[in-house]
């Protein structure tokens, strides 16, 4: 069982670019360590050797996570930590909240290519 619920729009989050994945900036203040080396999923994080993938060499901006580049995230869904697919940013609890508000609906529909959760 998972402690975290998984939240996913693949199109809203292209569409925004990665914001949330700027990880070690002042908002969030993670470190690799919790994020990318937690293998008892103390803080949420996950384990790198476990992604199938190396990090960028070089990130693509001072507080951006290792692995974002700039088409997204380099790790599968099914690998990333289960504190990247329990994050739902400002704009992805709006749609909610406005979906909820005209359907009275708690969820977000599920369309083809999107899994996604409320």
């Amino acid at each position: 069982m998972d402690i975290f619920p998984e939240y996913r729009d693949d199109d809203l989050c292209a569409d925004c670019g990665g914001k949330c994945c700027m990880v070690y900036g002042p908002s969030q203040n993670l470190t690799r360590q919790k994020l990318h080396e937690d293998e008892r999923h103390l803080y949420g994080g996950g384990h790198y050797l476990g992604y199938g993938v190396e990090p960028l060499s070089e990130k693509i901006h001072p507080h951006a996570c290792e692995y974002l580049g700039l088409s997204g995230c380099l790790i599968s869904w099914e690998m990333r930590p289960p504190i990247c697919k329990n994050f739902r940013c400002g704009l992805w609890r709006d749609l909610n909240n406005d979906r909820q508000k005209r359907t009275g609906s708690r969820h977000l529909p599920v369309v083809k290519g999107k899994v996604t959760m409320g």
